[in-house]
């Protein structure tokens, strides 16, 4: 599972956990599904795997999306505010760490043309194991190394509503916002958490109540797609597995929970 994220308590942890934990979210998803469709072996479909593909598609422009926020939000207000950016984090680290993970990535996208579909995600059990365990790793050291440098760089509120709007703001902007911004919120600990991040949102997209209407409207229509599709999908293949384990002996029944939902 995913630990979630207090708003207020640490800018820091806000400002990295947030956006990582959304991405550590979606690995949940990728490891219910592969681990289901494993575990299933010949009983997986030509269907099951395109919805995986399809599936993994979002999960890329999710992920190129984060890449985004690093370079355009994160670290360049790094760099304006004067913060010591550790060695592990510099442009050139950073670059060699995300060539791993494309790399990864992309020997995931060439495993849809094998023939076979229980072997299809027989190779992708080894890799996404790998892609996950290099994201986790990357994280986790992005956490460990830039959390004291940013909020010794916050000395004043000013430059901390800075921080948090530049990070809003890039939300607002990117390709699906209602995407960005429902990724965000099941990541939040506290139900009044994801009011408040909802409707600072909502506040930076639009002045007046009738603007303020719509947009929350767009947002919700939104919301629901990416629950409807993306969230279902994950969903789905563990319903199938439940109904699988119930045809397996006791002693050769696999646990899997849905640390997704």
């Amino acid at each position: 599972g995913v630990d979630e994220v207090d708003l207020g308590n640490d800018l820091e942890r806000e400002i990295l956990r947030l956006p990582h934990n959304a991405i550590r979210k979606e690995m949940c998803g990728i490891n219910v599904m592969v681990a289901s469709a494993y575990h299933r072996g010949e009983s997986v479909t030509r269907r099951e795997v395109d919805e995986f593909y399809s599936w993994f598609d979002v999960f890329e422009s999710l992920l190129l999306e984060y890449f985004d926020y690093e370079e355009n939000v994160l670290f360049r207000w790094c760099e304006d505010n004067g913060v010591t950016v550790p060695l592990t984090q510099r442009t050139s680290a950073r670059k060699t760490r995300r060539q791993q993970i494309f790399a990864v990535s992309a020997e995931i996208s060439r495993t849809q043309w094998q023939s076979g579909f229980s072997s299809t995600f027989s190779r992708l059990f080894d890799l996404t194991e790998q892609l996950c365990s290099v994201l986790l790793e990357y994280f986790a050291v992005q956490e460990d190394t830039l959390g004291l440098p940013i909020r010794s760089a916050c000395a004043t509120e000013a430059s901390k509503n800075a921080l948090r709007r530049a990070w809003l703001d890039f939300g607002r902007s990117s390709r699906e916002p209602g995407r960005f911004l429902a990724c965000t919120l099941r990541c939040l600990a506290r139900a009044d958490d994801r009011k408040r991040f909802e409707g600072e949102w909502i506040s930076r997209t639009a002045s007046n109540p009738f603007g303020r209407h719509l947009t929350r409207s767009k947002l919700l229509k939104s919301r629901r797609r990416f629950i409807s599709s993306h969230v279902q999908t994950v969903n789905g293949f563990y319903v199938r597995f439940v109904a699988y384990q119930q045809n397996v002996p006791l002693h050769r029944r696999m646990p899997l929970a849905n640390t997704y939902a």
